[in-house]
């Protein structure tokens, strides 16, 4: 299977919303309440990511995978990884690898120092993947079911 990893596009924008909403009804199991957990960066994309990088990854004319990288602070160097997905039936085939490897190549160019990751306690895949890759748990939120991540790099 070829992938191409690129920027993402204002077309995209319906196939990427829906790949990041089916990953997170896969993970809460059944449809993912966008009323009652609005996702309102989903919204428009372009927009929303615009002065920063989201990317998407294809296979042939499929959009199986997403990453984006903020700027999460500037005195301290801080980028934060967010909206990384890939489609269910592409999952355990490498491609989170990938774009996490092309968003640190992007994070070490904006010059940050630090990366950080916010996900839900009971994701463990998720968080045993950043950790595989030297992400280290700086915070537990055990009131809000959450954890960060960190990186330095």
């Amino acid at each position: 299977m070829q992938l191409i990893i690129r920027p993402f596009v204002s077309e995209d924008q319906d196939k990427c919303k829906q790949l990041i909403l089916e990953g997170l009804a896969d993970h809460f199991g059944g449809a993912f309440d966008t009323i009652k957990f609005p996702n309102p960066d989903l919204d428009d994309i372009s927009k929303t990511y615009r002065n920063d990088t989201f990317l998407v990854v294809e296979s042939g004319e499929e959009i199986i995978g997403t990453g984006a990288l903020i700027e999460e602070d500037v005195k301290t160097g801080t980028g934060r990884i967010l909206r990384m997905s890939v489609k269910r039936e592409h999952r355990r085939m490498k491609i989170g690898t990938k774009i996490l490897n092309e968003l640190l190549y992007t994070a070490k160019d904006c010059g940050y120092n630090y990366l950080v990751v916010e996900t839900t306690l009971n994701w463990r895949n998720v968080i045993d993947f950043y950790l595989r890759y030297g992400f280290e748990i700086i915070e537990y939120r055990i009131e809000d079911n959450e954890v960060d991540i960190q990186m330095s790099i």
